[in-house]
C-alpha cells in the first residue's frame, strides 16, 4: 500500500512496479489475514484505501491504454482471489469498490442516458466473448467500458450469489439488528452499477436479492415489527421498488412482486400491529394503490411508476376478503384511520361494489359508545360518498340515518342530512324517478317549529339547510306547499319568525326568477296576508304585555321567550319587521292609514320597553330612507305618520332614536310640501306653516332625555335662523307670534307649578317645560338681538375691538367695538350690515377656525385680547342663518309691559320653583 501511495504521484513505471509487487504478494496478505483474525478489520481498511488509490490512478491523464489495462487486470486478479476465498465481508467490500469505480471520478458522465445505449451495446458484445478475462478481446473504447469488465467478471465469479448467502447468514445469526440497512446498500449498488449494462444477469440478481428481504420481513414477529423503525421500512421498499421500476422501464414486462408484497404487508400493519403510526403507514400505501386504480380510467397508459400492482377486481376482493372497511369503522378505529377511508369508499362506489352491506357498516360505525369526533367523521364520510352513490343507495342510507334517536341529533348530523338531501334530489331528477323523494326537507321543517325540542345548534343548522333548499331551483315544485304552511303558522301565531324568514327568502328568490308581484298578489288575494300579519303581530304584542310578570327578574324583557317561541322578543320582532320591509319594498303593495295605525300600535304605542320601541323607530326611518324598488310610503302617508302619529306621541319618554325618526319625517314631509329646502347641511324655510312644528315644540319642552330636548331646541332655532329672504315682510309678525307662544307655554308651566292639585309627576314635567321655555327665549335673544345698547357694562364682559376684513369682493374693512360676552351671531349681523354684503350668506374665520355657531360667545371662540381680526368670505351655499331677515328684536317684544309683568310674576313661584326663579 505504501508502495502504491508513493507511486501515485510518481511515474507510470513506478506505478507498474507497485502493482506487480502487490499482485505477486497478495496471497501472502490473505494468508496473513487468515492466520491473524484480529487483523481482519485492518486488512479491510487497507483494501478500501487501496481501491480508492487505484480509482485515482485510473483517473490520471498520463496513464495510457496499456497501463490502464494493467490496472484492470490487477483489479480482476483481486476479485478472483477474493471470490476464491469466499470471504463474505470482502465480497461486500468488492461490490462497494466496483460501484465507486463505475460511477465515480471522471467517468461518471459516461453513464448519462444519452450514452447508455452505447454502453449497453458494449456490455452485450462482452457477454459473447468466451474469455471475459482476456483484455485483448475487449473492443477498444472508453475506459468506462473497460471498467465494466470488472463488474462482469464479478458476476461470472458468482459474486452476487456470495453476497446473498452472506445476507442470509447474517439474517440467521441476527448479527445485524437492522439488516434493512445492508439490503438498501446492496440494492442501491445493484440499481446504480448494473442496470445500465446488464439484462438477464441483473434480473437474476434482483430476484436473488429481493426474496431474502421479503422473507425477512415476512418472518418478523409482530413484536419485532413494532420495534422496526417506520423510516427504515420505507427505505427498504423504496429501494426495491426503484430497482424493479428501472428493470420494467428497460426490459419489461412489469414485475409487481414488490408492490404486491408491500400491499399485503401494509394490510398486516393495519390489522395486526397495535401502533397507530404503523396502522397509518399501512393504510397510506393501501390508499396509494386505491388512488392509482381510481385514476386508471382517466389515463390512456400509466407509466410504470404509477401502475397499480393488481387489477381493480383483485383490489376489491382484497378489501372485501380482509374486511378492511369493517375494521376501519369498527370498535377499535381511530380518527386518523377514518380520515383515510374516503378513497377506498369512493373506489368501491365507482366500481359498483358499494352495496347495502358496506352502507350498513358505515352506519354501524356511529353506534355504540364512541367519541363524538369519530361519529362526526363518519357523517362527513357519508356526505362525501353520497356524490358517488346511486339514487337507491342514497335512499337506503337516508333511511338508516333517520333512525337515529332525536336526542343524538347535532349540528354535524344535520349537515350530513343536508348533503344527502341535495345529492339525492339531484340524482332522482337526473334519473327521472317518480314519485320524487324530498329526503330531509320535511324533517328540517319539523325541527325548526316552536316546541320541537331539539337543541339550539340543531335548530339553527336545520333552519339554514331548509332555507337553502326552499329557494334551490330543484325544489321549486314544493315551494307553494311550504308557503302555505308558513302562512298557516303565521295565522295561528305559531313559529312566526322562522316562517316569515322562509317567506322573505322566497320573495327574494322570486325577484330573481320571476315577478315577485305575482307571489305577493297571490298572498293578498287568497289569504289577505298583510292584514293577517298585522293582526298576528298585535296579538303577539298584547300577549307579551299581559305576561310581563312571567319574565324572570334576572332576564331582560327583550331577551325573554314569549308564547313558547324559540326566539326571544327582540329577534322575534326584528325578523317580523324585516319581513314587512321586504314585502313592501319588493312589490307595489302599500300600507293604508288603518294598517299604519295597526302597525304603529304594535311597534311604538304598545312597545313594552324603550329598546323595543327603538326597533320600531328604526324600521320606519330605514324603510323610508333605504334603497328600494318600490316606494314603501307614499308622500301622503309620510305626512299622515308625521301629523297623526309622531306629533301625538308621549314625548316625555322619547329616545334619541325616536327623535331622529321625527326629524327625518319632519324634513321629508315639509320638503314634499315645498315649505322647506335642504342642500347638504344648509336649510331654508320657505313658509312659516311647517307641518309637525307643534310636535317639535312638544319634544323640546317635554322630553325627559336632555339630549333629545337640546336637539329639538337647536332644530327650532336653526329653522328660525334659516328663514328665506322671501319671508321678510312677515318676519315681524312671526317673531311676535313666536314670543307670544313661548310666553304662553311658560305661563302654563308656571300655573302647574303653583297649582295645589298638581301631582308630583305633573310638577316635575312642569319644571322641565318651564326650564326649556326659558332656554328657548334666552337663545332667541342672544341669536337675534344685535346692536342693542345696554344699561351700563355690569355683567357685560371685557371690551373688545374687532377688525372685520372682507377677503373677497370689495376687500373692505370695518371696526366693531363690543365685549367678549357678545355672540358670534351678533358679530355676523354687524358684518353683513356694515360691509354691505348682499346676495348670500357669509363665512367668518378667526385664527384659522370657522365661526359657525352663532350662539357661542366671543370669549368661547378665543377672542380674549383687546384687538382681534376676523376674516369674512361670501359663501355660495343655498342659505344660512346670516341671511335671515332681521325683523324686530326679541328683546323689544319681550320688554313690553305685559310680558315684563309676567316675568316679575314668576318671581312669586313657591319654594318648589326656586331653580325656575333663578332661570
Amino acid at each position: 500500500l505504501r508502495a502504491i501511495q508513493a507511486a501515485q504521484h510518481g511515474s507510470a513505471e513506478r506505478l507498474h512496479d507497485a502493482l506487480s509487487f502487490f499482485t505477486e504478494n497478495i496471497e501472502k496478505v490473505d494468508t496473513l489475514s487468515t492466520s491473524l483474525p484480529l487483523a481482519k478489520e485492518g486488512v479491510d481498511a487497507h483494501l478500501t484505501q487501496l481501491f480508492e488509490l487505484v480509482n485515482g490512478l485510473v483517473s490520471r491523464k498520463d496513464v495510457d491504454e496499456d497501463q490502464e489495462a494493467e490496472v484492470l487486470t490487477f483489479l480482476k486478479r483481486v476479485v478472483t482471489h477474493v471470490m476464491s476465498l469466499s470471504t463474505h465481508h470482502l465480497s461486500i467490500l468488492v461490490v462497494r469498490i466496483l460501484f465507486r469505480l463505475l460511477v465515480g471520478g471522471r467517468y461518471s458522465w459516461y453513464f448519462e442516458p444519452s450514452y447508455r445505449a452505447d454502453i449497453v451495446d458494449t456490455a452485450k458484445s462482452l457477454r459473447g466473448v468466451a474469455d471475459v478475462l482476456d483484455i485483448s478481446a475487449l473492443q477498444k473504447g472508453r475506459a468506462s467500458a473497460r471498467l465494466l469488465t470488472v463488474t462482469l467478471h464479478f458476476h461470472s465469479c458468482g459474486g452476487w450469489e456470495v453476497l446473498v448467502e452472506f445476507l442470509k447468514l447474517r439474517d440467521e445469526e441476527k448479527h445485524n439488528v437492522l439488516p434493512q440497512i445492508e439490503y438498501c446498500q446492496i440494492i442501491h449498488i445493484l440499481k446504480s452499477a448494473t442496470l445500465p449494462f446488464l439484462v438477464e444477469p441483473a434480473v437474476d440478481v434482483g430476484n436473488i436479492i429481493t426474496q431474502p428481504a421479503l422473507d425477512y420481513l415476512t418472518n418478523m414477529t409482530d413484536e419485532e415489527v413494532k420495534t422496526f423503525p417506520v423510516k427504515d421500512l420505507e427505505m427498504v421498499f423504496k429501494r426495491l421498488h426503484d430497482y424493479w421500476t428501472e428493470l420494467d422501464q428497460q426490459f419489461g414486462p412489469p414485475n409487481p412482486i414488490i408492490d404486491r408484497f408491500r400491499l399485503n404487508f401494509s394490510l398486516r400493519l393495519l390489522l395486526k400491529i397495535p401502533f397507530i403510526t404503523w396502522k397509518l403507514d399501512g393504510l397510506t400505501y393501501i390508499n396509494t394503490v386505491c388512488r392509482s386504480l381510481t385514476n386508471q380510467s382517466d389515463r390512456m397508459e400509466l407509466d410504470v411508476e404509477h401502475r397499480p400492482p393488481i387489477s381493480a377486481d383483485e383490489f376489491v376482493e382484497f378489501i372485501e376478503k380482509n374486511e378492511v372497511v369493517q375494521f376501519l369503522v369498527g370498535e377499535h378505529t381511530h380518527i386518523e384511520l377514518l380520515s383515510r377511508l374516503e378513497y377506498i369508499l369512493i373506489f368501491l362506489a365507482q366500481e359498483k361494489r358499494m352495496d347495502e352491506k358496506v352502507l350498513e357498516m358505515l352506519w354501524n360505525g356511529t353506534q355504540g359508545k364512541k367519541h363524538e369526533t369519530l361519529i362526526h367523521k363518519v357523517w362527513e364520510l357519508i356526505s362525501s360518498l353520497s356524490v358517488h352513490l346511486s339514487p337507491e343507495q342514497i335512499s337506503y342510507i337516508y333511511k338508516l340515518l333517520i333512525t337515529l334517536p332525536k336526542s343524538e341529533y347535532d349540528y354535524q348530523f344535520v349537515q350530513c342530512l343536508n348533503q344527502i338531501t341535495q345529492r339525492g334530489i339531484v340524482k332522482m331528477i337526473d334519473a327521472d324517478i317518480t314519485p320524487r323523494l324530498w329526503f330531509a326537507l320535511d324533517l328540517f321543517w319539523d325541527i325548526v317549529q316552536d316546541g320541537s325540542g331539539y337543541p339550539a345548534a340543531v335548530i339553527s343548522a336545520a333552519a339554514e339547510a331548509f332555507s337553502y333548499l326552499l329557494v334551490w331551483k330543484p325544489c321549486k315544485m314544493v315551494r307553494t306547499l311550504y308557503m302555505e304552511k308558513c302562512i298557516k303558522n303565521v295565522t295561528e301565531v305559531q313559529s312566526v319568525p322562522q316562517s316569515l324568514k322562509f317567506m322573505k327568502d322566497l320573495i327574494f328568490q322570486y325577484s330573481h326568477e320571476e315577478s315577485t308581484s305575482t307571489l305577493v298578489e297571490w298572498m293578498q288575494n287568497v289569504h289577505n296576508f298583510l292584514d293577517v300579519f298585522l293582526e298576528v303581530l298585535g296579538k303577539y304584542v298584547a300577549h307579551v304585555a299581559a305576561h310581563l310578570d312571567d319574565v324572570p327578574k334576572d332576564v331582560a324583557v327583550e331577551d325573554h321567550h314569549f308564547k313558547g317561541s324559540m326566539y326571544a322578543l327582540t329577534p322575534f320582532l326584528t325578523m317580523s319587521y324585516d319581513f314587512l320591509a321586504v314585502l313592501l319594498s319588493s312589490t307595489e303593495l302599500e300600507l293604508t292609514p288603518p294598517q299604519v295605525d295597526a302597525f304603529w300600535d304594535v311597534a311604538i304605542t304598545n312597545a313594552v320597553s324603550s329598546q323595543i320601541q327603538d326597533i320600531g323607530f328604526r324600521w320606519f326611518e330605514n324603510t323610508l330612507g333605504g334603497r328600494k324598488q318600490f316606494s314603501v310610503f307614499s308622500n301622503e302617508l309620510v305626512e299622515y305618520i308625521l301629523d297623526s302619529k309622531l306629533s301625538n306621541m308621549d314625548f316625555s319618554s322619547l329616545s334619541t332614536v325616536g327623535f331622529s325618526l321625527f326629524e327625518f319625517f319632519f324634513r321629508y314631509t315639509n320638503w314634499h310640501l315645498k315649505t322647506f329646502l335642504q342642500q347638504g347641511d344648509q336649510y331654508e324655510v320657505l313658509s312659516f306653516d311647517l307641518t309637525g312644528m307643534e310636535g317639535l315644540w312638544g319634544i323640546a319642552l317635554s322630553a325627559a332625555n336632555e339630549e333629545v330636548g337640546t336637539r329639538a331646541i337647536e332644530l327650532i332655532l336653526r329653522l328660525e335662523k334659516s328663514l328665506s329672504p322671501a319671508l321678510a315682510p312677515e318676519v315681524d309678525d312671526h317673531r311676535k307670534e313666536f314670543c307670544a307662544r313661548s310666553m304662553q307655554r311658560l305661563q302654563e308651566a308656571a300655573q302647574l307649578l303653583q297649582s295645589p292639585s298638581s301631582t308630583p309627576t305633573q310638577k316635575l314635567e312642569a319644571q322641565r317645560r318651564f326650564s326649556r321655555c326659558i332656554v328657548v327665549l334666552r337663545k332667541v335673544i342672544t341669536t337675534f338681538d344685535t346692536g342693542l345698547s345696554r344699561h351700563g357694562n355690569n355683567g357685560i364682559g371685557s371690551p373688545l375691538e374687532v377688525v372685520i376684513r372682507e377677503t373677497g369682493g370689495s376687500k373692505a374693512t370695518v371696526a366693531y367695538s363690543t365685549h367678549d360676552k357678545s355672540t358670534v351671531g351678533e358679530l355676523r349681523q354687524y358684518a353683513i350690515k356694515n360691509l354691505k354684503i348682499s346676495g348670500g350668506p357669509i363665512r367668518m374665520i378667526f385664527s384659522g377656525k370657522l365661526l359657525d355657531k352663532d350662539t357661542e360667545q366671543l370669549s368661547e371662540v378665543g377672542m380674549t385680547s383687546v384687538n382681534c381680526t376676523v376674516h369674512v368670505i361670501q359663501s355660495t351655499k343655498l342659505v344660512a342663518a346670516d341671511t335671515v331677515p332681521k325683523g324686530i328684536s326679541p328683546s323689544e317684544i319681550l320688554s313690553s309691559t305685559t310680558y315684563l309683568e309676567q316675568f316679575f310674576s314668576l318671581l312669586d313661584l313657591p319654594a318648589a320653583g326656586r331653580s325656575q326663579r333663578k332661570l
